[in-house]
């Protein structure tokens, strides 16, 4: 009871509990920014907020390349798996980047092509967000060392944790107008939440 006369107290929960409860609190106080956090059985006490990376992948094209046909925006495939920390990622059949946490998510695909040699080309690489670009940029000049052809993006994009789905894509075209095959091992997609809302 406070000195000017109200109280403040701790209370049951709205619910009646399954069984009863009995929470330990800490014998001192915390540090300034610090939470109460529970070990499960009941004992409490303060602790620091940690900073874990949530949502981290990182997904390459894989081992058989795709084929890209002349000025045709293409889902890119990416079968291959060099890092998908919580599971997030389908590398067998729809090719999605589906987190199950809202926030904003930092992403990035480099699209790159083989056999351009020394042809005149244009690219552009896209992620998509529910079918829709999210957010998109241009490459493109004269395939230099390799033949390789090269576009690639980044940005920002707002997830909400539940149905929203990334996906990559890719268009080019060329001086001989012909298709040609994603490289198979530089061509990626990353990403990871940056902020949750």
């Amino acid at each position: 009871v406070h000195s000017g006369g109200n109280s403040v107290s701790l209370t049951t929960p709205d619910s009646n509990p399954a069984a009863n409860r009995t929470f330990k609190l800490p014998g001192a106080d915390g540090s300034s920014g610090q939470f109460l956090k529970t070990d499960g059985s009941g004992a409490l006490s303060f602790a620091s907020e940690t900073l874990q990376g949530y949502g981290v992948f990182d997904a390459q094209h894989g081992s058989s390349a795709q084929s890209v046909p002349v000025t045709t925006w293409t889902k890119i495939e990416l079968k291959g798996e060099v890092a998908d920390l919580d599971g997030l990622f389908d590398h067998s059949s729809t090719y999605r980047y589906t987190p199950q946490v809202a926030g904003w998510y930092y992403v990035a695909f480099n699209f790159i092509v083989t056999g351009m040699g020394g042809n005149s080309h244009e690219m552009y690489a896209a992620i998509y967000k529910n079918g829709g670009t999210a957010v998109k940029a241009h490459g493109g000049g004269r395939g230099g060392y390799g033949g390789f052809g090269q576009a690639d993006v980044y940005g920002f994009v707002q997830m909400n944790g539940s149905s929203d789905y990334l996906e990559a894509y890719g268009w080019q075209n060329n001086a001989a107008s012909a298709a040609r095959s994603v490289h198979t091992t530089y061509t990626r997609m990353l990403g990871y939440l940056v902020r949750r809302t």
